[in-house]
């Protein structure tokens, strides 16, 4: 789930609440992330959902949230993604690894436009 975006700098990077649910783990950060990044993975997330095949990436030039959804021919999309804390020498990540179901694909491009617009 991202929440919402902190004010955009002159480079259009902001800072954005996440928070990471799976399977009985949860990472909670707020990555600097630019909005062109958001715009162009709900881009990809659309076309994959209309085209029924494709991966979906968001990988921004802050590593600190990264998503890959890749689409099987059965409309299943795979989902994997990492949420990494930078902590000087040491870093925490959770990486994971799901399955959904192509119609969820429409409700994340919302979720994320509503982010975007500063809906949320």
């Amino acid at each position: 789930m991202i929440g919402p975006i902190g004010e955009i700098d002159a480079n259009g990077f902001c800072s954005a609440k996440v928070e990471v649910r799976v399977s009985g783990f949860l990472a909670q950060l707020e990555p600097f992330i630019q909005i062109r990044d958001l715009v162009e993975f709900r881009k990809e997330i659309l076309a994959l959902y209309e085209k029924l095949e494709g991966v979906a990436n968001f990988s921004p030039l802050e590593k600190e949230l990264e998503l890959r959804l890749a689409m099987d021919a059965r409309g299943q999309v795979s989902v994997t993604g990492k949420a990494t804390k930078y902590y000087g020498e040491r870093d925490n990540q959770l990486t994971f690894e799901l399955s959904i179901d192509q119609t969820f694909l429409p409700s994340m491009a919302k979720s994320i436009e509503r982010v975007v617009s500063g809906e949320v």
